[in-house]
């Protein structure tokens, strides 16, 4: 614990160094000591050239072209995700989707599918991967001895990753949504941007930056730079999944059968939104996550109220059961193995407050209309640094109906993991304090896990950080500012990023070009087009073209 604990101290600090520059000749000295965590491996490159002239000429030539005949078909299909009641059909249509209009820009793409996944018959290349529990995989890649009539293979490798589903449209009577969100509108804005004030359009849309725009980017890149430059610098690898928004099953297993396919000497997920209008992001650190469902069941059927006098309410039972196993006020959770994790220094803790200025006891009580909050820590410390146990749905009794004694009960749990935890350790000790519970003279109380994913801590120290870095300053156009990069800690969870990690082996770079105020996951979804969808096909042929120059 002790090396973890320093490890992330020294994250901390030298997070710090990326995103503040220094105004004084003393403090400069004492951030000279710090680039180690940028680049210990190899030279460090070059500042990059300026973007060339014909990929922009390319863009706004093919702007419109690609809004209304690739994006805006693509937000009219539903491709929701949810835990229960999925139709998966729509899933294959939307990978068909994909597949199709790769193929109409001249790509050679795959669809992988599992076993029973439905409608595979309107793909035209589906590949069976003898999975369960997976949504169709589209991938594809471009190796530049296609091109040239030689091989790539000496060239650096790139993944691409992103997600096709969306979350459900969230349908909210207090902030309803203004336009169908599965007919994306375009709409003229004002933002804030880094520069100040910036007029651009909008296209609102379930799914348009969480991340239909991001998997846009990426194809309108690869085919901007082929069609300007004929060749890529690069052996690119991409891959679109289609449960992000469920915690990604059975993709742990894709990516471990695939794993040589998949092969590469980096990894850049595009799939997120920046902190502050304008100034690019790269994901340094996120929570884990582990879901599951905790059942009573107190007797064979259900009883008459009048009952209740003798007869245990499986209600009651289950309310009993998550008390001893969270406590609803302090947030603390009595499993031994959920308390063995690193705990945050102040260092932590300063830095987590820096990059959520606003997110103090005060905004957040009002800003929830609560009463108080609960757990004791700083709202950021504690959504970023610290883990978290909530129980979700309570669906009782057979019918769900009053005047009855439920004999069953269930509650949903979700849990947020962070560096050290171990969910299969944690389960075990859930298990365990079930069977010891005094609950369990009288109703029979079990646990079943679901899922779960590791927290992700990016390894940043590595050679190729300076040009990705270089390569979205370049796109937001942050270059010259005090504080053009972010390096960030979230809350959130991604476990494709834990998951290609931990298989691959390669540095993983997550990033995006949403803007804070793209609502994702709320009503009124939307992405900024030429500070948003336009933003990202610059920044990926940014990273394509200096990643290439680099070289391995």
């Amino acid at each position: 614990m002790s090396r973890k604990r320093a490890s992330l101290k020294t994250i901390a600090a030298l997070a710090l160094a990326l995103i503040t520059a220094p105004s004084n000749p003393a403090s400069a000295r004492q951030y000279c000591e710090l680039p180690s965590r940028i680049s210990t491996t190899g030279s460090t490159p070059k500042p990059p050239e300026t973007q060339p002239g014909a990929i922009d000429v390319y863009i706004t030539k093919n702007k419109e072209r690609w809004l209304t005949e690739d994006f805006m078909p693509f937000l009219r299909m539903d491709c929701t995700s949810v835990k229960v009641g999925e139709d998966l059909a729509k899933k294959t249509e939307c990978a068909g989707y994909l597949e199709k209009l790769l193929e109409q820009k001249g790509f050679s793409q795959k669809v992988f599918v599992a076993k029973d996944t439905p409608k595979q018959d309107i793909l035209h290349h589906p590949v069976q991967t003898g999975l369960d529990n997976i949504r169709p995989v589209v991938y594809f890649e471009i190796m530049p001895g296609d091109l040239q009539g030689g091989s790539g293979g000496s060239l650096v490798t790139v993944v691409f990753d992103s997600h096709y589903d969306g979350r459900p449209t969230n349908d909210n009577p207090k902030d309803p949504w203004k336009t169908s969100p599965f007919e994306p509108v375009r709409k003229h804005v004002e933002e804030e941007w880094h520069s100040g004030k910036i007029q651009d359009e909008r296209i609102y849309a379930r799914r348009a930056v969480d991340s239909a725009g991001h998997i846009m980017g990426i194809i309108w890149t690869l085919e901007a730079y082929q069609a300007v430059y004929r060749q890529l610098p690069v052996h690119v690898k991409v891959m679109f999944e289609g449960a992000e928004e469920i915690g990604s099953p059975g993709m742990a297993k894709f990516i471990e059968k695939y794993k040589e396919m998949l092969k590469a000497n980096l990894v850049v997920i595009d799939d997120l939104w920046t902190n502050r209008p304008g100034i690019p992001i790269i994901e340094e650190r996120l929570r884990g996550g582990m879901k599951g469902k905790l059942c009573v069941e107190t007797a064979a059927k259900e009883g008459h109220s009048g009952s209740g006098s003798y007869l245990p309410n499986a209600l009651g039972i289950l309310s009993s059961t998550m008390n001893r196993v969270v406590n609803p006020m302090t947030k603390e959770v009595d499993l031994p193995s959920y308390a063995f994790f690193p705990k945050p220094t102040p260092e932590e803790v300063g830095y987590v407050k820096k990059l959520y200025p606003v997110w103090n006891v005060e905004e957040r009580t009002r800003a929830y209309g609560a009463k108080a909050l609960v757990g004791g820590a700083h709202p950021a410390a504690q959504t970023v640094l610290y883990p978290s146990w909530d129980w979700e749905t309570i669906p009782a009794g057979e019918n769900g109906q009053e005047g009855v004694i439920p004999s069953t009960a269930c509650v949903s749990f979700s849990v947020r993991l962070v560096p050290g935890q171990d969910p299969s350790a944690i389960f075990h000790d859930l298990e365990k304090k079930l069977q010891q519970l005094p609950e369990s003279r009288y109703a029979a109380v079990t646990a079943r896990l679901i899922a779960s994913y590791p927290a992700f801590q990016a390894s940043l120290d590595n050679k190729y950080t300076p040009t990705i870095r270089m390569a979205l300053q370049q796109a937001f156009g942050t270059s010259g500012l005090e504080h053009g990069l972010e390096i960030d800690w979230n809350g959130a969870g991604e476990p494709i990023a834990s998951y290609l990690q931990s298989t691959l082996g390669a540095p993983v770079f997550l990033t995006g070009y949403g803007h804070p105020n793209d609502n994702p996951h709320a009503t009124n979804e939307g992405m900024l087009v030429d500070h948003g969808l336009l933003v990202g096909v610059r920044a990926n042929a940014n990273i394509i073209r200096d990643i290439g120059k680099q070289g391995k």
